[in-house]
């Protein structure tokens, strides 16, 4: 189904405590598309997002599509032929994170588990771009029956950066890919604006 005429709005989240984007789309159904497609929670959405007025890539979720999982909300409008409908949804990895376990051991550094957990068909089966930081030593851990992004959080807590010698990794998501890096990784990135805090000062004329 072509929903490009029927949404309202879209809202996305990234955040660097979650390892999957969440979002929401809400479309206006003016000729009952939505009710007839059956749209019950258990769809996939692609999505291209651009902005005329900047110069960065667009975000785009055509290869990677987003899985609907919930409708959230559905109301009339004024209008009695058209509805309103919420729909959320997230990657993909993480409805696949919760319906999947690992029970296997690993000896290797951090950031190749991860990233072979990540690729891995039986897991999470991600093609997205990874942004991983190389972690030092070699480690033997054991995934005892235990979710992929759990195992993956529970990791990032033992892990040591062999750039920054740092042990304060984040593992997230966001529109440009799968992150597993440090915060001072982060920081060495650069910034993209520089803000200031002050007074407001009013010009007399």
């Amino acid at each position: 189904m072509d929903a490009t005429n029927l949404v309202q709005s879209i809202e996305m989240f990234e955040n660097l405590e979650s390892p999957s984007l969440t979002g929401r789309i809400t479309i206006i159904d003016i000729d009952n598309v939505v009710e007839n497609a059956n749209i019950i929670g258990q769809e996939y959405m692609s999505l291209k997002i651009a902005t005329p007025t900047l110069e960065e890539e667009m975000i785009d979720f055509s290869q990677n599509v987003f899985a609907i999982y919930k409708i959230v909300s559905k109301s009339a409008t004024s209008s009695t032929d058209a509805q309103i409908f919420t729909l959320a949804f997230c990657s993909p990895e993480l409805l696949r994170s919760n319906r999947t376990r690992i029970s296997k051991s690993y000896t290797d550094t951090i950031d190749n588990i991860v990233e072979n957990i990540l690729r891995d068909s039986r897991y999470l089966n991600t093609r997205k771009k990874l942004f991983l930081e190389t972690t030092s030593g070699i480690r033997k851990v054991i995934a005892p029956n235990i979710r992929p992004f759990t195992f993956i959080n529970n990791l990032k807590n033992e892990a040591l950066s062999s750039k920054y010698n740092s042990p304060h990794f984040f593992f997230f998501e966001t529109t440009k890919g799968i992150h597993f890096k440090t915060l001072q990784g982060m920081y060495a990135a650069g910034t993209f604006g520089n803000y200031n805090t002050g007074d407001i000062e009013s010009l007399d004329i």
